[in-house]
C-alpha cells in the first residue's frame, strides 16, 4: 500500500499570504499551533484526524505522532481558506531553510 504521511510540521502548508498574529489554524474542528519557517507557515505538530492508521499498526494512537494517510485520505482532509497540503517543493523549501545541503 502506498500512505501519504501528513508529517513534520504537519499537515499541511500555508499559502504566502500569511499574518503575523496567527498562531493556530482549526482543521476538522481540532486547534493546530503553526510556526513560520523559511518564508512558509506549518502545523507544528502532526494532522490527527479521523481515518488513517496509528503509526506501526499499532492499536493505541499517540496523538504526537497524528497517523498515516493515504494520498486519497489527505486529499479529502477539508483544509481552511489559505491552506492546503504541503508539495515536494515545500518540503524542499523547509529542508533548506533550517540548513540542509542536497
Amino acid at each position: 500500500m502506498c500512505f501519504f504521511a501528513i508529517i513534520t510540521f504537519v499537515s499541511c502548508s500555508k499559502k504566502s499570504d500569511t499574518r503575523p498574529n496567527d498562531n493556530s489554524v482549526t482543521i476538522n474542528g481540532t486547534n493546530y499551533s503553526v510556526v513560520a519557517i523559511g518564508g512558509q507557515t506549518w502545523t507544528s505538530v502532526n494532522y490527527n484526524g479521523e481515518g488513517g492508521i496509528n503509526y506501526n499498526n499499532g492499536s493505541i494512537n499517540n496523538a504526537a505522532d497524528g497517523k498515516l494517510y493515504t494520498i486519497a485520505e489527505a486529499q479529502a482532509i477539508k483544509l481552511p481558506k489559505g491552506w492546503r497540503l504541503p508539495t515536494r517543493d515545500d518540503f524542499n523549501k523547509l529542508l533548506v531553510s533550517i540548513g540542509a545541503v542536497y
